[in-house]
């Protein structure tokens, strides 16, 4: 099936309350995101009241049009940090320019370790999976030179020097800007407080006392919006493209006239790593990392054959295969060339769900592997590389697993993230 991509750009106009993020008692809290599936539903029931017939064609459950999730930024394309990314443990955050005092209580930098942990453990430790048939000059057998280190040098903060680096608790995005640009602020969060007075009995009116949250619409001329791509089946653009530049309403509160929103299609980087780059790059940051370790085990070759590919969730995906939910995609479900091996995963599991308003009602829950979730394969020398290529653009556009036409299972191959070992 062919594509055609479209990096969408999403200028609030008013304040947005976008479900569906867990609160807790009268609370009810906003996402700092829209979901594809919010972009689908708006857009989908537009066309569904203008034309019924142009709407079936279009959503007709076939090779559908998928809308993945669009994040905060000033300049797209926009990506989530992967569970692989790490931070200072006392001082978090993407590093700021004035912090260059050691010890300095400002935020440390974040920097991404799945290179770094994979390279170590293949090295260091003989039960590594796979690790006879990705350098089998290194058997199964413990390193002629002793013991490696315990603890991994690149786990503590080189500012603190003691600190540990943890994983990111609380999300975060980076944008690709002539290279990866951290994006340390976001749309304002605002709280009102609603509440109904009984006029018989002079009190607050159950259930109508509660706090809300919103994203707050920038000034004008701020310049932060919210970007995502939209990838369209080549004969079903003409029936939809005239839709990508409108106004629309999503989320809560739109009879409180909330949610108001301009979708326009955005210019796509230039400069953005095609995908053979990015694969290029990830393979010689790995190798530049072996070298490292040469000195600690003389039997590691300097070249290692085949190819090492990375998959990062820029959203939820939900592996279900044959009705058994899965943590990790197999090579099998994605189509991968024979012989591809899985070799390292870095995932978690949530609920997901939201709401369907065709239906008037809420959309099943599905177990899903979170935002970040980073899966490392690894391909031989023996495994056709034509058919390798072929399958992970089709994985980029189409994604992974069921419900992709709501945003889910929507991926980066070798996300620049992982290549380019530095601080942010």
């Amino acid at each position: 099936m062919i594509y055609q991509s479209y990096l969408l750009q999403i200028v609030p106009q008013t304040d947005l309350i976008i479900g569906t993020k867990e609160g807790w008692g009268n609370e009810q809290t906003t996402l700092d995101h829209i979901p594809g599936r919010v972009l689908r539903g708006a857009i989908g029931e537009r066309i569904f009241r203008q034309n019924a017939a142009l709407h079936d064609r279009i959503f007709d459950g076939q090779n559908e049009p998928i809308f993945g999730h669009a994040y905060p930024g000033q300049k797209g394309p926009i990506f989530p940090l992967p569970l692989t990314a790490r931070t200072c443990k006392r001082f978090s955050g993407f590093w700021q320019e004035e912090n260059r005092t050691r010890r300095q209580e400002a935020q440390h930098g974040i920097t991404d370790h799945l290179i770094a942990d994979f390279v170590y453990e293949l090295v260091s430790d003989p039960q590594f999976p796979q690790r006879s048939e990705i350098a089998p000059e290194l058997g199964r057998s413990w390193s002629e030179k002793g013991w490696f280190p315990a603890n991994r040098s690149h786990q503590y903060c080189e500012i603190c020097d003691d600190e540990d680096m943890t994983p990111i608790d609380r999300g975060g995005y980076y944008a690709w800007q002539n290279g990866i640009t951290p994006i340390r602020d976001s749309f304002a969060v605002g709280r009102t407080t609603h509440s109904g007075i009984n006029r018989a009995r002079g009190v607050s009116e159950d259930r109508v006392l509660f706090s809300e949250e919103h994203l707050a619409s920038p000034d004008q001329g701020s310049g932060w919006y919210f970007f995502g791509w939209l990838h369209i089946p080549q004969h079903k653009v003409s029936d939809l493209e005239p839709y990508l530049n409108d106004i629309y309403a999503i989320g809560r509160g739109r009879s409180r006239g909330l949610g108001q929103i301009q979708i326009s299609t955005s210019a796509q980087p230039r400069n953005y790593p095609d995908l053979s780059r990015r694969v290029k790059d990830f393979n010689a940051y790995i190798r530049l990392a072996i070298r490292h370790y040469q000195k600690h085990e003389p039997r590691l070759p300097a070249q290692i054959g085949g190819q090492f590919f990375s998959l990062t969730l820029n959203g939820p995906a939900v592996l279900n295969d044959a009705g058994h939910i899965h943590r990790t995609p197999s090579t099998q479900m994605l189509g991968l060339p024979e012989g591809t091996r899985l070799i390292r995963s870095w995932a978690r599991m949530s609920d997901v769900g939201g709401w369907d308003n065709g239906a008037g009602l809420p959309r099943p829950t599905n177990l899903a592997v979170t935002t970040g979730a980073v899966y490392l394969y690894y391909a031989p020398e023996s495994a056709n590389i034509t058919e390798l290529w072929e399958t992970l653009g089709r994985l980029e556009i189409e994604g992974i697993g069921t419900h992709r036409e709501l945003g889910y299972g929507q991926l980066t191959v070798c996300a620049p993230i992982h290549a380019y070992q530095q601080r942010y």
